[in-house]
């Protein structure tokens, strides 16, 4: 017999075609995989609302079924997933979703997979299954139900992309600033003028990239976090305005201290941390 299609094979075509149309063409571009792929059925390009490029990127995974969508709010909504595929997302830094598609009634469900991951890693083992005849793992992913692909989920995506770009950015201002704080621990009494001058240029860098985030609030997720951390580097750079001679190490440590604190915790998204350590530690109202 000549071979035949498989049913998932179609149901899974006809599910990619139904999410792709879901996005809206005027703030995104959907891509298909055209070489050999590994577990990216699509890639999505989100654009601003006046058609500029945003660099934002989204990874698919999208897994159709033409089982009968769920009414009952209890019922769970969930995919066995091939855990060769989860090591595969968490390699990318670029957002990865999976994506449930009910092909009948049009109904699509996503989770950011690798904060999915991220956030139940303690629980990971106990929903994994081996399937014997195929000798493959799977753990089963359940999609939150306020996670639908429609106008509200998009802006979930959204910010989970700028949160990504967000994590990023803060770990490229987090290095340099790291690298002062290290060095003031260690150092036992003065610095030379040398290195006063080159806290000067460091501190004066990360102040203007701050202020270009601050101009361009859209770019970044974090606004506030860039808000409260560009005042604390301004009061890190106002000591420094004063003759090097008159500056004790730890004077410059106490001023830096909460910018290290404060982009360490940035590269982990940790809002309410931030927030806690900006209120009750450096008085600055969060917003």
């Amino acid at each position: 017999m000549p071979p035949n299609r498989h049913d998932n094979h179609i149901i899974d075509s006809l599910a990619c075609g139904l999410v792709a149309a879901q996005f809206d063409p005027k703030t995104w571009i959907v891509r298909d995989v055209t070489e050999r792929d590994y577990g990216i059925d699509k890639i999505v390009e989100r654009f601003d609302s006046a058609g500029f490029t945003t660099g934002d990127w989204a990874l698919l995974q999208i897994k159709g079924t033409k089982d009968t969508h769920p009414k009952r709010a209890s019922t769970q909504i969930y995919f066995w997933l091939n855990k060769k595929t989860i090591e595969y997302a968490q390699q990318f830094t670029t957002p990865f979703y999976l994506v449930r598609c009910y092909v009948e009634p049009n109904i699509s469900y996503f989770v950011w997979l690798q904060h999915y991951i991220e956030c139940n890693r303690n629980t990971l083992e106990e929903r994994t299954r081996k399937v014997k005849k195929i000798e493959i793992e799977e753990v089963k992913i359940v999609f939150p139900k306020q996670n639908m692909l429609n106008a509200e989920g998009f802006i979930k995506m959204e910010r989970a992309m700028l949160k990504e770009k967000s994590r990023k950015y803060f770990m490229q201002l987090f290095i340099p600033i790291d690298n002062i704080a290290n060095y003031l621990r260690r150092l036992e009494y003065h610095f030379d003028a040398h290195e006063f001058t080159e806290f000067k240029q460091i501190a004066a860098a990360v102040q203007q990239n701050l202020n270009d985030a601050l101009a361009v609030s859209t770019r970044y997720a974090d606004i506030s976090a860039c808000r409260v951390l560009s005042q604390v580097i301004s009061d890190f750079d106002a000591l420094l305005q004063l003759p090097h001679e008159n500056i004790q190490r730890h004077d410059l440590w106490r001023k830096l201290y909460p910018a290290s604190y404060l982009l360490s915790t940035m590269v982990m998204s940790d809002i309410p941390a931030l927030a806690n350590f900006a209120e009750k530690e450096l008085g600055i109202s969060w917003y």
